[in-house]
C-alpha cells in the first residue's frame, strides 16, 4: 500500500505519528519499504514474511475483542 492509503483507512492518523510507526516496523522487520525512483516518486508498504506470519495471531486478538465488547443499553 501506498502511504496516503494507509493514512485514509487509518482514518485520522497524525503523520508524525504514522511515519513513525511505519519506519519502527520497518525497523522490525514487519514492512518492507519499496521505494520507486521516477518523475513522480513513490513509495509502497508490504508485509514481510515475519509480518504475515503474524496475521494470525491479529486476527484471533480482534475477533476476541469484538466479541468481547461490552454491549451497550438502549434503556
Amino acid at each position: 500500500m501506498r502511504y496516503s492509503e494507509i493514512k485514509r483507512v487509518l482514518g485520522t492518523v497524525i503523520h508524525k505519528i504514522l511515519s513513525n510507526k511505519l519506519k519502527e516496523l520497518e525497523s522490525d522487520r514487519l514492512i518492507i519499504r519499496n521505494e520507486y525512483f521516477q518523475i513522480s516518486p513513490k513509495v509502497e508498504y508490504s508485509l514481510s514474511e515475519k509480518g504475515k506470519e503474524l496475521m494470525p495471531i491479529l486476527h484471533e486478538i480482534c475477533k476476541w475483542g469484538h466479541e468481547n465488547i461490552p454491549k451497550k443499553d438502549n434503556d
